[in-house]
């Protein structure tokens, strides 16, 4: 059983195992999401937002800056799918809903040798 918990301001995923209760806060999940999102190939930057949607949906907005060279729909659906794979294996809760953001696209600026 899952149920989500609110305690010292922090919202966590409290999972319900037989020897008791575990809790995971949104910011331990952000954490995972930005470690597994930077080790994408062709992601710059990134910023994750975790939200509960109720007790059963967990929803993730990524939003990054990618280099010029990578296809976007490529990008975001590889962001997708890592992102749910990893917080089920690691965690073992299902992500309902992952939202990328393409905030820039970051372009070089190489030094012109005359």
């Amino acid at each position: 059983m899952q149920s989500f918990f609110r305690f010292s301001d922090t919202q966590a995923i409290v999972k319900e195992t037989p020897q008791g209760k575990v809790k995971v806060s949104l910011i331990a999940i952000e954490n995972l999401v930005k470690k597994t999102v930077r080790q994408v190939k062709g992601v710059r930057d990134v910023k994750a937002i975790v939200r509960l949607l109720d007790a059963k949906k967990l929803q993730v907005q990524i939003r990054v800056i990618t280099s010029p060279e990578i296809s976007v729909p490529d990008l975001s659906n590889e962001i997708q799918q890592t992102v749910k794979e990893y917080i089920f294996d690691v965690i073992g809760i299902e992500v309902n809903q992952v939202t990328v953001v393409v905030d820039n696209i970051a372009v070089d600026s190489k030094t012109r040798l005359e």
